[in-house]
């Protein structure tokens, strides 16, 4: 109630335009959210608001929560007509079609032409099907893979026979995006892979000084400017980015945290936030 009363004074103090709410990953959210969310947009007396939300269709069910709750905010706004609430607009987005990941993978190229790279987009394509992450995951798989470089002589970009990048390969496509975090996590540096486990075990473990008593308790003793070396090194590798508000570090997406809490088993997560608890107690 509280959150709904918030809301509408503060739709009320704006003059300019409606004050605009963007939900992304519902998927993601927990009942109360969902109750919130529910309340939110079903409350006739909340007006000058925009509320946009995101989802992937994939990720849920016909009838868990966030399903039910969508079905009944839009069958009550269906009826806009008969009430203040306006209806709600559903639109349904697709992946990217061949065309434009052809041109995006000219553009990662640095190419003049998206004809330059047909063959290339083309087999990425067909095991992507358009979904941008996963285009971008498999070109930086190929990267290590060593079947897209960078020619040195030549200064341009360029690819194995296009007959070698066999799609059923899983040494070189992985299945999911998942499936491909985890195969690069396996390929990080030792150091470099525990403090991104440790990272994903134990919460708000962002500060310098945290992660270096934490690695110590994982059996590395690294000095400040070793972690802060590792953690240049993980946003170079795209696995965690700066945050905006503090001079700490978070993951660049949900997904990259799922894989390094999954690649060891439940026992070693607990025992990292056992060990990493204890150390700050002592502390």
């Amino acid at each position: 109630e509280f959150v709904c009363e918030f809301l509408t004074l503060l739709c009320h103090c704006i003059e300019k335009g409606p004050l605009v709410l963007i939900l992304d990953d519902l998927q993601w959210a927990d009942s109360f959210s969902i109750e919130i969310l529910s309340r939110l947009l079903l409350d006739q007396c909340i007006q000058n608001i925009l509320v946009i939300c995101s989802y992937r269709s994939n990720q849920i069910r016909c009838n868990d929560q966030l399903s039910t709750a969508l079905s009944n905010i839009q069958q009550v706004r269906g009826k806009a007509s008969s009430s203040s609430l306006t209806r709600v607009e559903k639109i349904d987005l697709f992946f990217l079609s061949p065309h434009v990941i052809t041109q995006f993978i000219a553009d990662s190229l640095n190419k003049e032409r998206p004809d330059d790279v047909v063959d290339l987009a083309e087999v990425v394509y067909r095991h992507t099907m358009g979904n941008i992450s996963h285009v971008m995951r498999t070109l930086e798989e190929l990267v290590s893979k060593n079947a897209l470089y960078y020619d040195v002589i030549s200064f341009d970009w360029s690819w194995t026979d296009i007959s070698e990048l066999n799609i059923e390969d899983k040494t070189i496509f992985s299945e999911n995006i998942l499936e491909s975090i985890k195969q690069k996590i396996a390929g990080m540096p030792r150091e470099l892979q525990r403090m991104l486990t440790i990272m994903a075990c134990v919460p708000k473990t962002s500060n310098l000084l945290i992660i270096k008593e934490a690695m110590h308790n994982e059996g590395f003793d690294l000095e400040v400017d070793d972690v802060f070396q590792l953690l240049t090194q993980a946003c170079s590798s795209g696995m965690l980015i700066p945050s905006r508000n503090s001079d700490s570090h978070i993951f660049a997406h949900e997904l990259i945290e799922e894989g390094f809490r999954e690649v060891i088993s439940e026992e070693d997560r607990d025992g990292i936030l056992i060990r990493a608890i204890s150390s700050r107690f002592r502390c």
